[in-house]
């Protein structure tokens, strides 16, 4: 008997949002900085949690220390670190100092901050490189991100409001948390525009709580 091949349908899902477009002409870096003197005064990371605000400039001498930090440790291009910490801009200070070096031992960040920004090394790093293997989700955007170390959700709404969060990224359960929470009409919360959701989908039953209550949201899947 001839062996017999089931027919495979590929199924392809596409967002109605239009495609990102990723540069490639630059490393990661120098393409978030590259006009800095246009925004260096504005906020690029929020601490939620003490209030603390980096302003682009703030980060970017930072991330310069952290490079010039991870050299002077001997950490080179191409080898590969692992950065261990909760949600804070440390992190995101951390991860940009490592791309400057292409990229031990043990270090704490507050010995890392205490080097000579002007001894970063050089590095020919090409837009190609490997500059991140992420294990968890990612916070992207043009804009200030604001950073919880744990969620709280009269936290999430007082900072929501007070910042004025245009961009939020939830999972279901806890969107569901939040649309569900009697005190949520408290809170002006009318400055959101898009959230990205992940982990699972968005039942449509859902959809239809929040849109309810925030009707000029645009809905996205985090894949």
């Amino acid at each position: 008997m001839e062996p017999t091949h089931d027919d495979h349908k590929e199924f392809i899902f596409r967002s109605k949002l239009p495609d990102i477009s990723i540069p490639t002409h630059l490393p990661l870096h120098t393409y978030l900085f590259e006009n800095l003197s246009q925004f260096k005064d504005r906020p690029c990371l929020i601490d939620g949690n003490t209030g603390e605000i980096f302003t682009y400039v703030d980060v970017e001498l930072t991330t310069r220390k952290v490079a010039t930090g991870l050299n002077n440790i001997d950490i080179k291009q191409y080898d590969v670190i692992l950065i261990l910490l909760h949600s804070c801009p440390q992190f995101v200070l951390t991860f940009l100092g490592a791309s400057y070096c292409g990229v031990g031992d043990y270090l704490n960040f507050s010995e890392l901050i205490t080097s000579d920004e002007s001894n970063i090394p050089i590095m020919d790093i090409s837009p190609d490189d490997i500059v991140v293997l992420p294990f968890s989700s990612g916070t992207t955007a043009g804009a200030a991100i604001l950073i919880m170390q744990r969620f709280g959700i009269i936290k999430v709404l007082e900072l929501v409001q007070k910042h004025k969060v245009t961009f939020a990224q939830f999972v279901p359960p806890i969107l569901l948390a939040i649309v569900k929470n009697p005190k949520v009409e408290r809170y002006d919360l009318s400055s959101i525009k898009m959230i990205m959701f992940g982990a699972t989908p968005l039942e449509k039953e859902l959809e239809e709580v929040v849109s309810a209550r925030l009707p000029n949201i645009i809905f996205g899947q985090v894949v």
